[in-house]
């Protein structure tokens, strides 16, 4: 009895063990990304604003 017992407890262990890298990995993979999303958003130039109609440069220009 006691050696399923510690086959369950070394079993309970590992699985844990598990659990908690891949919430470590899925932790670290989502800092990374947040970073890259940071690291783009600094490289846009107020000049080429996406989405921003072609009429209205003129206009930006002017106004900085």
């Amino acid at each position: 009895m006691t050696k399923w017992i510690t086959i369950l407890i070394v079993a309970a262990v590992l699985y844990g063990g598990w659990q908690l890298f891949l919430y470590y990995d899925r932790v670290k993979s989502e800092d990374e990304e947040a970073q890259k999303k940071a690291a783009a958003a600094e490289n846009i130039s107020p000049q080429n604003l996406p989405g921003m109609p072609y009429q209205l440069e003129s206009s930006l220009e002017a106004a900085q």
